[in-house]
C-alpha cells in the first residue's frame, strides 16, 4: 500500500522532501523507499518508477507484488 502511495507521488512530480511532509515521515525514508522500489523493479531512477506506475514502461522486470 505504501509503495503505491510513494510511487503515484514520484508521478506527480514531487520530491523526495515534499512527499515526506505528506506521508509524515523522514526524507530518508521515502529515499529508502524509492531506493528499494526501483531495486525491485530494475528501474535506474525515478522517472522510470514513475512512467512503471503510469503503464509506459513496460520492458523492466516486470515485479507486481504491489
Amino acid at each position: 500500500m505504501r509503495e503505491r502511495q510513494v510511487m503515484r507521488l514520484v508521478a506527480l512530480g514531487l520530491s523526495d522532501a515534499e512527499i515526506a511532509r505528506r506521508l509524515s515521515v523522514s526524507k530518508r525514508t521515502v529515499y529508502n523507499w524509492v531506493s528499494s522500489l526501483q531495486d525491485k523493479l530494475g528501474l535506474e531512477n525515478r522517472v522510470e518508477l514513475a512512467l512503471y506506475y503510469l503503464g509506459l514502461l513496460p520492458h523492466c522486470r516486470g515485479w507486481r507484488g504491489m
